[in-house]
């Protein structure tokens, strides 16, 4: 098995956390030319501010991670999607 190795040219991971630390971080965000990148990461992270998803909680690190002022989101409601 070790000798066919030498053959391989190409290897595929899937990056489930399996070969990663599976923590996620906001790089970066694109926006409209209305608000700012900083206005809508705060908006977005009060939103998720209850959220267990690691999106969620990426977005929220982000935002503590710049200061941002966070506003108490009012109304929250999770959507799934039906089949």
């Amino acid at each position: 098995m070790l000798e066919k190795a030498s053959e391989v040219d190409t290897v595929i991971f899937d990056k489930t956390g399996t070969l990663s630390s599976a923590r996620l971080s906001l790089i970066r965000a694109c926006i409209a030319a209305a608000h700012s990148e900083d206005e809508l990461l705060a908006v977005a992270a009060a939103a998720e501010a209850s959220s267990e998803h690691p999106i969620g909680r990426a977005i929220l690190q982000e935002a503590k991670a710049r200061n941002l002022i966070l506003r108490r989101a009012v109304a929250r409601r999770a959507r799934t999607r039906s089949t």
